[in-house]
């Protein structure tokens, strides 16, 4: 099943530092949560693996992914991944586009996630993979933008901790938002 996500923030940051957290997977994967970098190979791809529980469901998969697109002229990065759940017949792919663009004094950064999963997870249904997968991106983003607003020295600018996956909230959220979903369509925006 395919699914595209959408997230966006706006920042303080400069270009260039979150160039360098964009463009780095020692600094971009910490903030995925559940994940973890078990190798970064000398073409600069890495083998990545990320761990999630939801309920009764645990997956954890490990696969290779790769910067297919780095332009920092365009501000525009396209990283892409596929993967194979541990242990299960689950596969997952994505290609992730995130593009950087100063207005002013703010940086407005944009990430789509293209996801294609198959497994254990579909048990939920579309409508809640869907919301679990918007929440999950949620996090990323509020990791993304907390470490680039924080105040630290360029010589001791480290990656920042990895995020642990908050599966009760992540599931509290996403059902939420599904429970939600059929108001919004019929009043339009929120509920």
């Amino acid at each position: 099943m395919e699914l595209v996500v959408k997230e966006s923030f706006d920042t303080k940051a400069d270009f260039k530092e979150a160039w360098k957290f964009f463009s780095n997977p020692e600094f971009i994967v910490p903030c995925i949560p559940g994940a973890e970098i078990r190798e970064i190979k000398e073409d600069g791809s890495f083998e990545a693996s990320v761990k999630l529980k939801l309920g009764a469901v645990s997956l954890n998969f490990v696969g290779n992914m790769k910067y297919e697109k780095l332009d920092e002229a365009q501000g525009l990065m396209v990283l892409s991944g596929e993967g194979k759940e541990k242990g299960g017949a689950g596969r997952a792919k994505a290609n992730i586009e995130a593009t950087l663009k100063e207005e002013g004094d703010v940086l407005k950064v944009s990430v789509i996630a293209t996801v294609d999963i198959s497994g254990k997870i579909l048990q939920y249904g579309r409508g809640m993979f869907e919301q679990v997968a918007k929440q999950y991106f949620a996090q990323f983003s509020q990791c993304a933008k907390s470490y680039l607003e924080a105040e630290q020295s360029e010589e001791k600018k480290m990656p920042p901790e990895p995020v642990k996956v908050n599966a009760l909230n992540l599931i509290l959220k996403a059902f939420l938002a599904w429970l939600l979903s059929p108001f919004r369509r019929i009043f339009g925006g929120k509920a």
